[in-house]
């Protein structure tokens, strides 16, 4: 695990490496953590390490979105997978999803099987809006529709103030099935108060399971061979980018009513402010039909980018161990030849 100058603080390894490296016993666990940004996914890895971690995304060496870290927990070795989160202010939806799934297929190709999956809500959201409950229908369609005894829903960023009403919004996401209530059952939901205490406590859950998973994107993709669009997740995801479409179409034709009448009414200034509105809603709906006719492509795309990046790297260290041994050539060449000349002129003052 690489590390940088200050000893508290920890640079993750790429997810992606360690598969193509194979690196790894059989016997390891691995456990992916996945809730929407801000959840505080890379807070509750650092608990568990006991050291504040480097965001990858933050370095220029850390390139991966997903990342990986170690932990050596009751003679057993975990292997610590954190993910994009979803509504990322910088990264669509489509762009995030198919980073975490083509890693989750790789790993299924490579035979490994999960042991375990945290999925981190902040209880402080007032109420589940749009945005959480499109990522918490979009999880349950990554996962398919069995209860699987080794996914773990947990609740994070907990404050003393108002507290009866956290545990009442608790209770409610863990029975409701709307929310949690139909893919796990009561036991599979925690409170994670930022402490090592709290993390562990989900860590020593999944390991009691002694559970390997299969998730069904990676049945029907890998097993299947079907394509992300032609899955269960992935045609959630177009759905909602229909909706987001039709959505920007009718403010758009409302943007272009309201402008027509102002420039009737001989209303530049007004007829102005309808036409930037109409360009915005139709810049808009142009992404968003974009972003869903690309569903298709970015998969592929996006793992032949990701090899593209491995192979590159592959390359660099193969140059580096070249030169490295040219050098150590060199050196015993330059140690045998002193050694000759020396004798030479031993033998000559001889």
């Amino acid at each position: 695990m690489a590390t940088v100058n200050n000893p508290n603080l920890q640079v993750p390894s790429s997810a992606w490496e360690r598969l193509e490296k194979g690196s790894y016993d059989e016997n390891d666990l691995w456990i992916v953590v996945m809730g929407v940004t801000g959840s505080g996914k890379t807070t509750f890895i650092s608990r568990l390490l006991g050291r504040e971690l480097v965001v990858g995304h933050d370095l220029e060496s850390c390139t991966s979105d997903v990342d990986f870290f170690d932990l050596k927990y009751k003679g057993k070795t975990l292997h610590l997978i954190d993910t994009p989160g979803f509504d990322d202010t910088y990264r669509t939806d489509i762009d995030i999803l198919t980073t975490i799934v083509n890693w989750l297929n790789k790993a299924y190709k490579e035979n490994l099987c999960l042991s375990g999956i945290v999925y981190l809500h902040p209880i402080n959201y007032n109420r589940m809006g749009n945005s959480h409950m499109k990522n918490m229908t979009m999880f349950k369609k990554l996962c398919g529709p069995t209860r699987l005894p080794s996914v773990v829903f947990a609740t994070t960023m907990w404050t003393n103030a108002d507290r009866e009403i956290q545990l009442k919004r608790h209770d409610e996401l863990s029975l409701s099935e709307s929310y949690w209530g139909n893919i796990v059952t009561k036991e599979n939901v925690f409170q994670h108060y930022d402490s090592a205490g709290s993390a562990f406590k989900i860590i020593d859950h999944i390991l009691t399971q002694r559970a390997k998973i299969v998730l069904e994107i990676q049945r029907q993709m890998v097993d299947e061979g079907l394509r992300l669009v032609q899955t269960s997740v992935g045609q959630e995801l177009n759905k909602e980018l229909l909706k987001q479409r039709d959505e920007f179409e009718r403010r758009l034709k409302e943007a272009e009513r309201r402008m027509q009448e102002e420039i009737a009414k001989g209303n530049r200034e007004a007829a102005e402010d309808s036409r930037r509105v109409r360009e915005e809603m139709q810049h808009k709906y142009d992404i968003a039909e974009q972003q869903r006719l690309q569903l298709d492509k970015s998969m592929q795309a996006l793992l032949d980018q990701k090899n593209a990046e491995l192979k590159q790297k592959r390359g660099k260290k193969s140059k580096r161990r070249k030169a490295a041994m040219a050098m150590k050539v060199l050196g015993t060449m330059g140690t045998v030849t002193a050694a000759i000349v020396g004798g030479v002129l031993g033998g000559t003052n001889g």
